[in-house]
């Protein structure tokens, strides 16, 4: 599947299974959708969800060309709470 909309909603699917059953889907499949929208969803869902599995994501995302990834990586990272982002986070402050 490839629509944009769908992977889409597919997250939010994943998002209300929780971090146990949910963060698979997001980090794996759902995250290299090539989509912009589908990428940031993906971020958004899985710093809701407080997923660990998000962090290594999100720190990659952080030097994404798109400001909308960068910024939706930012938010996951500081939701997760992770200390190991927290120079990944400082070093995006300038951007």
């Amino acid at each position: 599947m490839t629509d944009p909309a769908r992977l889409r909603a597919l997250t939010f699917l994943a998002e209300a299974l929780g971090p146990e059953k949910g963060a698979p889907l997001l980090a794996g499949p759902l995250a290299s959708a090539p989509a912009k929208e589908v990428r940031v969803r993906v971020l958004e869902a899985l710093g809701m969800i407080r997923a660990k599995e998000g962090v290594s994501l999100a720190l990659a995302q952080m030097k994404d060309a798109e400001p909308a990834i960068r910024n939706a990586a930012a938010v996951a990272l500081g939701r997760i709470g992770d200390p190991a982002a927290v120079p990944a986070l400082l070093g995006g402050l300038d951007d």
